[in-house]
């Protein structure tokens, strides 16, 4: 019994079968790098997220705006130009100039500041009004980082 032929065919489509593989290989390794990337996104995301929310969490505990608190903030949004969009990155901006100023009139009003007065009880409603604002980002924080904090697949 001669063999060659299908040995022929089979050599023949030996070729076929290993390109094949190859680019199912090549396709798989392209899909697992695109999802790890999509993860290591996703994680230096939630530590932005995670870092906005522990600075807010600090202030309303506290009912001040401490300097511990800017640094953890300028830390935590250090990378937001890199990871979102620039409506996020305004928005977050924003909270940072209401912090500064509350900060800022938690100073005024600390030991040796302004004298009882007008003036002291305009920073201080302008403090109050400014912690009170701060409060209320927290829930508006879960809508904003949303779409790019959900999972899905």
């Amino acid at each position: 019994m001669n063999f060659k032929p299908y040995v022929d065919l089979l050599s023949a489509l030996l070729t076929p079968v290993i390109a094949i593989t190859t680019a199912w290989i090549a396709y798989q390794q392209y899909q697992l790098a695109k999802e790890r990337m999509r993860r290591e996104l996703y994680d230096r995301r939630i530590t932005v997220y995670r870092g906005v929310v522990e600075v807010l969490s600090s202030v309303i505990t506290y009912g001040n705006v401490r300097g511990g608190e800017l640094a953890n903030w300028a830390k935590a949004t250090a990378e937001k130009a890199f990871l979102f969009d620039d409506d996020l990155c305004e928005y977050l901006e924003t909270i940072r100039k209401r912090a500064v100023d509350v900060w800022v009139c938690g100073a005024q009003l600390g030991e040796g500041g302004l004298p009882v007065g007008p003036e002291r009880g305009e920073v201080a409603g302008r403090q109050g009004e400014g912690l009170l604002w701060l409060a209320n980002q927290l829930p508006e924080l879960q809508t904003r980082f949303a779409p790019y904090l959900r999972v899905t697949k």
